[in-house]
């Protein structure tokens, strides 16, 4: 009687387990590292924030191993909800979880779109983001995509598109250089940022995106330029390839749906010093690459030599 008693109560027991547990729909997933994993692209998957993910397996660092076992946790509806919202999305948007530091102007920047645009997508009453907040962008091609697209990446093809975009940009430099030397200072002054860390959204030593190392610069030589790459391409002078001076600024495409979706500073023999969110920091490449001479949009001067000064040179 006593064992019959028993196996009631643990039956109970279990049953009322499972009714609470099935109706407050939390529920720990475990997930295994693969490799190309990091923190960021498996919190972005289960609908979590990375801090979430470091709390819940005590990291001390960001580092993963693969076949590293981690806990995600979260609610069991709110992953489900995650999944559900993606396949809601049009084939050409995605769903992007704000990270810590990205501002509704950065993620912008990053989908190549307006601000207006992205407030306008995701019906934003505020320019301020919440970490771990799920925003409508739109979607991405990876490297590889872009590198297929063929004739679409061809350099011609990309100007003709740059033209129609600003019709009615500015012809004319910003400013004057005051003489070679001063030029020759500016082209000092961008070498000493080579090595500085890539943050989208950056702006200071510690981290940097590639049109706020360019705005940055030129602020010093007290030329005031646009934030985003996209806005630096429409004003001062466009030039040629094989016209390019000192301190002209050029623009690529490197994304599928932006024109001009990066800039970096020309120091003369066609190498340029720019932020790379591609290899994580401002270095140094040349324009003869296979990468950048195939996506080279064109070359803009910000600021110029007097004739007479040129003549000199």
């Amino acid at each position: 009687m006593v064992g019959r008693r028993t196996i009631m109560t643990l039956g109970l027991i279990a049953l009322f387990l499972l009714i609470v547990i099935k109706g407050t729909g939390f529920a720990d997933v475990r997930y295994k590292v693969r490799s190309g994993d990091n923190l960021s692209k498996i919190a972005k998957k289960h609908g979590v924030t990375p801090q979430a993910l470091r709390n819940a397996n005590h990291l001390k660092s960001d580092t993963l191993k693969v076949r590293q076992v981690l806990v995600i946790p979260g609610h069991k509806g709110k992953i489900k909800k995650a999944s559900k919202e993606r396949k809601k999305l049009p084939a050409d948007r995605e769903i992007y979880v704000v990270k810590k530091g990205d501002t509704v102007y950065s993620v912008a920047e990053d989908a190549g779109i307006s601000v207006k645009a992205l407030r306008k997508m995701n019906r934003l009453s505020s320019k301020r983001l919440k970490r771990g907040q799920r925003i409508v962008v739109p979607k991405r091609e990876t490297l590889n995509e872009v590198d297929e697209l063929g004739d679409a990446d061809d350099a011609a093809s990309v100007e003709t598109a740059a033209n129609d975009e600003d019709k009615e940009a500015n012809a004319r430099a910003l400013g004057k250089w005051k003489s070679p030397d001063e030029r020759k200072l500016f082209v000092r002054m961008t070498r000493t940022f080579l090595g500085v860390p890539y943050r989208l959204g950056g702006t200071t030593m510690k981290g940097i995106d590639c049109s706020a190392f360019v705005k940055r610069l030129y602020e010093i030589f007290d030329i005031q330029l646009p934030r985003t790459a996209r806005e630096q391409a429409k004003v001062g002078k466009r030039v040629a390839k094989d016209q390019l001076e000192e301190g002209d600024l050029v623009f690529f495409k490197t994304r599928s749906r932006r024109v001009t979706g990066h800039v970096g500073i020309y120091i003369g023999n066609n190498e340029f010093i720019h932020a790379s969110g591609k290899n994580r920091g401002t270095k140094l490449d040349s324009l003869e690459s296979d990468y950048y001479s195939k996506r080279f949009v064109r070359g803009v001067r910000v600021m110029e030599l007097e004739p007479e000064l040129a003549r000199k040179l």
